[in-house]
């Protein structure tokens, strides 16, 4: 009897995950000063054996969903409200630090998620939201396939235009400092120094060392993000193609005069995807296949993020460990000074591709094939490194999955597995092209694999 129609939903999800045991060695922690062009108080990287870290994890979600809509003059009038909990152990929960090394297993963590919040009105989306300007590949696969998108959602204010026949537009800002993942880009930038002497190309970690008195930490940022998208959809399937620019900012400290400078760079990106629809081999059938390229804007990569040390994903490749940044600072002189803060800024750049294949044998059991690709290759400081200062060489990772069996037995219900085999190819970087330094005892080769196993129920309402 109201003007207002009012949807509840949400889903509830059981997920249960074994990983193979790795050896794991961590990003080198730093804590460093450079005195008369020589590097002092490095800490070695420290090997810790796979025996040490957990190989299963569980975790139960819950998400409850109001959307409640108007129809007005100028069209819908839409409010949506979607909030996540769950309780997560072991490799879900993200509790083996490897920075400080605190490897005693993941204890269960509870989390609340906000992951929708958004009015919709004349064309305009306002508040928080998973569906981003750039997202295409659905979010809700087993695997950890990810593209521009964010599970926890992003703050954003944009504009879709429809032009009819399935084609639209949208443009908007998009507000990235809410993620708190180790890769934000540009707010964990690492600074990396040059023409030290023997100090060649040290990496520093932000705020924990410093150049000639000179300290680093993440720097302010002046303007969001800004993307937009031109999209079509058909009987056939969907096409879009993406692009964003977004800043990346460091600042230096110099603590004899507390002198501060900011230093900032613009980063970019461009992603594209299509999705078939293919009765012909099955109703319900359909490809996505999706592309990105990166400068100074690895998040917008697909699976950019295996490259973190935290996290399921990180933890479970094994070889080197690292985490690349958007943007380094480099001294473009000798001795950088309050007076003379000469640092340059340098970005990474990456590209990836990744496909899904969803078949359906009968209406209610399908299976799904998926593959990605992403490779990322640091600023040329950062690869004329040593490994042991924090030196980063290209990266290869490769991933693919199968989901053999999903069964829906009731409309809402999904029971299914999956099984995964991930790759990492890179190197041990050397100081400026020399070999690198030995390695330490049990030091787990530059290329590595690893497997997952993976059951999850959910159901949907």
């Amino acid at each position: 009897g109201t003007d207002t129609c009012l949807k509840v939903g949400g889903y509830v999800r059981a997920e249960y995950l074994y990983e193979q045991g790795a050896t794991a060695l961590p990003v080198p922690t730093f804590k460093a000063t450079i005195t008369a062009g020589a590097l002092t108080g490095a800490i070695a990287p420290t090997v810790i054996p796979g025996s040490t870290m957990d190989a299963t994890g569980f975790m139960a979600r819950g998400r409850v969903e109001l959307d409640a809509r108007t129809q007005t003059a100028w069209g819908t009038a839409r409010t949506f409200i979607g909030v996540r909990a769950q309780n997560a152990s072991g490799l879900y929960s993200g509790s083996d630090n490897y920075q400080t090394n605190i490897f005693n297993g993941g204890p269960a963590t509870p989390g609340i998620t906000l992951e929708n919040a958004i009015i919709q009105f004349a064309g305009f989306t306002f508040g928080h939201t998973t569906a981003d300007i750039l997202s295409f590949v659905p979010a809700e696969y087993y695997s950890p396939m990810f593209d521009y998108g964010s599970p926890a959602g992003f703050n954003l204010l944009s504009y879709t235009a429809t032009f009819g026949g399935g084609f639209s537009a949208t443009i908007g800002i998009e507000d990235r400092t809410s993620q708190g993942y180790p890769n934000l880009v540009g707010y964990v930038p690492t600074q990396t120094g040059a023409n030290f002497g023997t100090a060649t190309g040290v990496s520093l970690a932000p705020t924990a060392g410093g150049i000639n008195g000179a300290l680093f930490a993440n720097g302010p940022i002046t303007w969001p993000v800004l993307a937009g998208n031109l999209r079509v959809d058909q009987a056939w399937g969907s096409a879009q193609l993406g692009a964003a620019v977004m800043q990346n900012s460091a600042i230096t400290t110099f603590v004899a005069n507390n002198t501060n400078s900011a230093f900032t760079t613009t980063g970019w990106g461009i992603t594209g995807g299509l999705k078939f629809n293919l009765p012909m081999i099955g109703p319900g059938d359909h490809l996505y296949l999706n592309a990105a390229y990166a400068n100074g804007f690895l998040d917008i990569l697909q699976s950019a993020n295996t490259t973190s040390t935290t996290g399921d994903l990180g933890r479970g490749v094994g070889g080197l460990q690292r985490i690349d940044r958007d943007m380094w600072l480099a001294p473009s002189c000798g001795a950088p000074t309050p007076a003379n803060p000469c640092f340059s800024t340098v970005t990474s750049t990456g590209w990836s591709v990744a496909g899904i294949y969803d078949h359906y044998w009968t209406p209610t059991i399908r299976s799904v094939l998926l593959a990605s690709y992403v490779d990322i290759t640091p600023p040329a400081v950062a690869r004329a490194t040593d490994w042991s200062l924090g030196g980063l060489s290209e990266v290869k990772v490769t991933r693919v999955s199968v989901q053999p069996v999903i069964w829906n037995p009731v409309p809402g219900l999904e029971i299914g597995e999956e099984i995964s085999w991930t790759n990492l190819q890179q190197n041990y970087t050397g100081q400026n092209g020399a070999a690198p330094t030995a390695l330490p005892a049990g030091a787990p080769a530059a290329s590595s694999n690893v497997w997952q196993g993976r059951i999850r129920v959910t159901r949907q309402f």
